[in-house]
């Protein structure tokens, strides 16, 4: 067996920097002979410290918050914690104090040019809120930005970010009022909530596929955006995301979002064309409220949940396409005027269920408007004879199963195929005419028809299942 190798003294100095703690410090050097130097080697102290007790030969102390005291043993000084420029500036006359973390505030900004200085690494909260420049290109030594930053700098109409920051703030350029153009560098991978609000001179943007979180509100009243590239690393889309886009005509949800939260595109006036993804899940309350130019939605079959109010004030929508369960109902709430829109725009693809209509009587009629009769549709109940309408196209499994009752059935031409078990068990169907159009009857069809004495076979007949008419005793042509 192999013995464990030994952390030696070198890789023991890159260990100590992740302990936290000073009794870390002082277990480490207890742990062997080999390391009882180990803290004599450090040059600074990885975590704070009051004295150089822990660190005896530290040349440089490392101040991680302002309330840290300064060790006057100890002459050289590094901040490690974010300081304005104006300060930055105040330490360097100095000449001894190094700082680590530069920001841009708003009181630095005062004065502000348009160029920022090499040394600042990042633009504080609101730091040029309300300037007056109109373009601004952020150079690479900008990595990060605060809330607001660039809010209300109405002249401003064209914005670069720098390609080495990866997250867009809360209201970057919130009521930037005549921004046009907005470049998102590809490093980008989340973008803060309503960072592009109320840019109402925005006409087209394109969010790179990086970009994995957008959240809520974040195109909020940009009234002059029609056009927008979404990213395919998009999972949800957060409240309102687009609200109020009243220049938005038609947008493309990629396929990996599965959420679609409240008010996404409420109040999008001129929207007339969305593609739904077609993983889709959810899909929130008054997502599509006020889209009055919108004629047509398709909604996939991978919905599970449907918020209130969905296409409230959508007066122009003329088309729904709403999955169903296998009995041709929906199993969503809906309002009085979406059922209305869905009574004309699925006619072709509507279910009829006997055993959920309430009005049942011994001669059911089938409406003109359904074309599919459901899955166990008849099946158990106590009809005599049916007559199926031209209207019909498509039976379902076990339709008729177990109607023991059942004496007589008609299947017009327009019927192309029929399923296993249809008839099954109905003990009293003596009678039976085809679609002239069936080429194929499947297994166990007409199981335990005891009584079945006569069935009019398609000319186009070509294959009969077995068990088809088993149990039909009394079948004689």
């Amino acid at each position: 067996m192999n013995k464990p190798k030994k952390v030696d003294n070198f890789s023991i100095l890159i260990v100590a920097k992740y302990l936290q703690q000073p009794q870390d410090y002082i277990n480490l050097v207890c742990v062997c002979k080999n390391y009882k130097k180990t803290l004599k080697k450090f040059r600074y102290n990885p975590i704070p410290v009051h004295s150089t007790n822990l660190f005896p030969l530290m040349q440089t102390q490392f101040i991680y918050n302002k309330s840290e005291q300064r060790i006057k043993e100890v002459e050289l000084v590094r901040l490690c914690y974010p300081v304005s420029y104006k300060e930055y500036l105040e330490y360097q006359e100095e000449g001894n104090i190094k700082c680590s973390k530069v920001y841009y505030s708003k009181e630095d900004a005062e004065n502000f040019d348009g160029t920022f200085p090499e040394v600042v690494h990042s633009i504080g909260e609101e730091a040029l809120m309300n300037n007056t420049i109109e373009s601004l290109s952020l150079p690479t030594s900008i990595t990060s930005l605060g809330t607001n930053c660039f809010a209300r700098m109405t002249n401003l109409t064209t914005l670069e970010l720098s390609e080495f920051i990866n997250q867009i703030p809360f209201g970057m350029i919130s009521v930037c009022s005549n921004i046009q153009t907005i470049i998102i560098p590809s490093t980008i991978t989340s973008i803060g909530n309503y960072a592009f609000s109320d840019c109402c001179s925005l006409q087209e943007i394109v969010i790179p596929d990086t970009v994995s979180f957008l959240g809520n509100n974040v195109f909020y009243n940009c009234s002059q955006l029609s056009s927008i590239t979404l990213s395919t690393s998009l999972k949800i889309i957060q409240a309102e995301t687009f609200k109020n886009c009243v220049s938005l005509t038609k947008i493309e949800i990629p396929d990996s979002v599965t959420i679609i939260y409240e008010g996404v595109f409420s109040g999008c006036t001129s929207l007339q064309q969305i593609k739904i993804p077609t993983n889709l899940v959810e899909i929130w309350e008054k997502s599509l409220e006020n889209c009055k130019s919108l004629t047509e939605i398709t909604i996939p079959s991978s919905i599970l949940y449907i918020g209130d109010d969905l296409f409230s004030s959508c007066t122009s929508l003329q088309t729904i396409n709403l999955p169903v369960n296998k009995y041709g109902y929906y199993e969503f709430n809906l309002t009085f005027d979406e059922y209305q829109i869905l009574s004309k725009s699925i006619e072709k693809s509507l279910f009829f269920d006997w055993n959920r209509n309430e009005t049942k009587n011994d001669e059911p009629k089938i409406p003109y408007e359904c074309n599919i009769l459901s899955e166990e549709c008849y099946k158990g109940s106590d009809i005599k004879f049916v007559s199926i309408p031209n209207n019909i196209e498509e039976l379902r499994e076990c339709c008729f199963k177990e109607c023991t009752s059942l004496t007589s059935v008609y299947l017009p031409n327009t019927i192309t195929s029929i399923c296993k078990n249809q008839f099954e068990g109905c003990i009293n169907l003596k009678y039976i005419k085809l679609s002239e159009n069936i080429d194929f009857i499947p297994k166990e069809c007409f199981k335990n028809c005891h009584k079945l004495e006569q069935i009019s076979l398609p000319t186009k007949l070509t294959k009969i299942m077995e068990e088809c008419f088993y149990n039909c005793h009394s079948l004689t042509s």
